[in-house]
């Protein structure tokens, strides 16, 4: 049975489950090599997406240090997408899920009301390890903001908790 790498060890405690992250971390030391990401562009172990998800993670940090604003991404079905948008949340900052089948004048509206900035897998592809730190996330802190269908009107943001997201996954 392969090892995890021997950076895996100090990114993060396998011993706490309190965000979708330490979750993310405890099946990653659990299961290195298992898939983790099955997508339209290639598959993706625990191993490599944990490590992939704190470089880019660092990299959200390291361009906007002092920008706690959420971040919109749009859910796109690759593994560098769905790297993306659990970087978001590791950097501590609330993903704000974009739907790409949503017109562009909808998903623009979402990303004012989030007050988010916009982010896409290309201003993050060359993400490499690097020390900045990330801060410690609790499960009380938002992890998304999930917008409703607006049907009554204008869509509203949802606020959900890391928490509350891994107690409903």
């Amino acid at each position: 049975e392969a090892r995890p790498s021997a950076a895996l060890a100090p990114m993060c405690r396998p011993d706490t489950r309190d965000t979708l992250l330490d979750r993310l971390c405890e099946v990653a030391h659990e299961t290195p090599t298992a898939p983790a990401v099955v997508a339209d562009d290639g598959v993706v172990t625990f191993d490599e997406l944990l490590h992939r998800v704190y470089a880019v993670a660092r990299q959200i940090s390291a361009t906007a240090p002092l920008d706690a604003r959420p971040v919109a991404v749009d859910t796109v079905c690759t593994t560098a997408s769905i790297t993306l948008m659990l970087a978001v949340m590791a950097s501590g900052r609330a993903l704000v899920p974009l739907d790409p089948n949503l017109p562009e004048a909808r998903r623009a509206s979402i990303v004012g009301r989030a007050d988010a900035r916009r982010i896409g897998v290309a201003d993050v592809e060359n993400a490499d390890e690097s020390s900045i730190p990330l801060p410690t996330l609790t499960g009380n802190r938002i992890a998304l903001i999930a917008f409703t269908s607006g049907s009554t009107g204008t869509a509203k943001g949802v606020l959900l908790s890391h928490r509350m997201c891994l107690n409903k996954a």
